[in-house]
């Protein structure tokens, strides 16, 4: 037991020292277009939520003119 002690190396771990590895920056056309198309979708649905609170403010706008 004693043998191995001597022949193993131990490592001193030290959490963010050192160099980091680069990172490649490529993104695949299909990654690339599914972000694409959720952009847009998430685009989509604000545009039609804001249009729904446009129509409600309308209408609520339009009920009180007529009742008063």
């Amino acid at each position: 037991m004693a043998d191995k002690r001597k022949q193993a190396k131990i490592y001193e771990f030290r959490p963010r020292e050192g160099r980091k590895l680069k990172s490649v920056k490529y993104v695949s056309p299909e990654k690339k277009e599914l972000l694409r198309e959720r952009r847009q979708a998430k685009r989509d649905r604000h545009n039609f939520y804001v249009g729904v609170a446009i129509l409600l403010l309308l209408v609520a706008a339009l009920t009180y003119l007529k009742v008063s």
